[in-house]
């Protein structure tokens, strides 16, 4: 079964308002977009010509990456996690600009919020604006990961985890 949801620690903590008060924070949920949400497909048709466009230079980026992460067991290739994603974007000749602005309006969709920090606030401009640019890459390929190659994989061949 896909995820619906994960939770990202911010390695850099931000100051944000909620009811008045002033909150720090250090994690976010996101939550998976829906149907509505037209961002996500215009993210996942770029993810995808990230993957087949340039395929030379995605191929040394995802063996780079593999080179980089933690050895995996027996049977069991080592997943890519979102500094890896955000690799494979970088590598490709997609306009990455572009995809940001698309990742940013799907976040905050005014229909369907998919950010919310700390369980009290639904992400804005405002806060957006306020995380590190290594959160908020490494949150771009963490959404790639947990949602976009997720719901890729029939696409790719591949079946998706239980």
């Amino acid at each position: 079964m896909q995820k619906t949801k994960f939770e990202f620690k911010l390695t850099t903590p931000f100051k944000f308002s909620s009811g008045g008060t002033v909150h720090e924070a250090e994690r976010l949920l996101l939550k998976e977009a829906s149907n509505s949400n037209e961002n996500f497909a215009r993210m996942q048709q770029a993810f995808i010509r990230a993957i087949f466009g340039n395929a030379k230079k995605s191929k040394q980026a995802i063996e780079d990456s593999q080179q980089a992460a933690p050895e995996a067991t027996e049977g069991e290739k080592p997943e890519m996690d979102g500094e890896a994603m955000y690799l494979l974007l970088l590598a490709s000749d997609i306009d990455i600009i572009e995809f940001k602005k698309y990742f940013r309006a799907m976040l905050m969709d005014k229909e369907d919020p998919l950010c919310i920090i700390e369980d009290m606030e639904t992400m804005k401009y405002e806060t957006y604006a306020k995380m590190s640019r290594q959160d908020t890459d490494r949150l771009i390929g963490e959404y790639i990961a947990n949602f976009i190659m997720a719901s890729s994989n029939p696409l790719l061949g591949k079946k998706s985890a239980p």
